[in-house]
């Protein structure tokens, strides 16, 4: 099983994931990849950013 959840939000070319535990943030990464191939899209690494709060900054990042 996964954390709680994942909850996302979208608007236009914008996208916010909310997770609740480091499986949830792969698995989360994973389903962007697989739209991202599908619809022959890319992540634009200059504009994405990565919040940890609480234990998250003791893991490294996907």
């Amino acid at each position: 099983h996964y954390g709680k959840r994942i909850q996302v939000r979208a608007y236009v070319d914008d996208l916010v994931v909310f997770a609740s535990s480091m499986k949830d943030v792969r698995r989360a990464c994973e389903i962007i990849l697989e739209f991202c191939a599908w619809t022959n899209k890319r992540i634009n690494k200059g504009k994405t950013k990565l919040l940890g709060l609480g234990i998250w900054t003791l893991h490294k990042t996907p």
